[in-house]
């Protein structure tokens, strides 16, 4: 019996060997050729601390969702994981951390950029950034405390990226694009699962760049698509199309 999109998507993943660089995917070694792996001791000499580049880096564990990517009723769909001066530190200074990273990849664990254990990170600090005044909302109008907000949020709102691997500045070809295996894996995951859902009122998909290349007719229901100037800053509040939807589709959870 064949398996669904999602079990494949999470099967690749879960295959995945985390601890032999370069940390890339069967099946994406076109992508080989655009970055390279870099230590923390490597990277305070070196003129990326201060002028980054398009290159990804091979050492990070790639990150091509996060959250429990099956159920969740919010997906924010993204084109990469970006890069912070912290997050090489951080992977190799706190094995719990890349632990946890790494535990994301079976796609049923809470969104790890809400985790509260993790707020000394880029990724809480991004995360809690982009979802910030949404968290806001629900806080007050459930009359929860912060933790329990960012909990249900955790529990609800997913993360899905287009190419699973970090770089500061995006610069990948459709060509090199068109022959990733994890880019073809997630492309089914979310037409083949996600649009039916969207379609029935059953969860909202975001996408804030790079719409074309996820391969979503336009006018999708529950799918919120940002222009070309919405896309530049992402931004999202309680007034923005994209904050609106979102707010909509979390208070139907009881």
């Amino acid at each position: 019996m064949s398996l669904t999109p999602s079990k494949n998507l999470i099967s690749a993943w879960r295959k995945f060997d985390a601890y032999q660089e370069p940390l890339i995917l069967p099946g994406d070694e076109a992508i080989r050729k655009c970055g390279d792996s870099v230590s923390s001791s490597a990277f305070e000499k070196s003129d990326r601390i201060l002028f980054p580049d398009k290159r990804f880096i091979f050492n990070l564990v790639p990150q091509p969702y996060a959250g429990k990517i099956r159920t969740a009723k919010v997906y924010f769909l993204l084109l990469n994981p970006g890069f912070g001066l912290r997050d090489i530190f951080a992977e190799e200074q706190s094995p719990d951390y890349r632990a946890k990273l790494v535990n994301t990849l079976n796609g049923r664990t809470r969104h790890i950029g809400f985790d509260t254990e993790l707020y000394w990170t880029g990724g809480f600090e991004w995360t809690t950034r982009k979802f910030r005044t949404l968290i806001e909302t629900i806080r007050d109008e459930r009359g929860w405390k912060t933790h329990q907000t960012l909990r249900f949020f955790a529990d609800h709102v997913a993360t899905l990226e287009l190419v699973p691997y970090h770089s500061n500045h995006y610069g990948l070809s459709n060509k090199i694009v068109e022959q990733l295996q994890s880019v073809q894996l997630m492309r089914d995951f979310v037409r083949h699962e996600l649009l039916p859902r969207a379609e029935s009122g059953d969860c909202t998909l975001l996408i804030t760049r790079k719409a074309k290349e996820w391969g979503i007719p336009e006018k999708t229901p529950n799918v919120i698509t940002y222009g070309r100037h919405e896309a530049r800053g992402a931004h999202i509040s309680k007034k923005t199309r994209g904050g609106i939807a979102i707010l909509k589709q979390l208070r139907t959870i009881h």
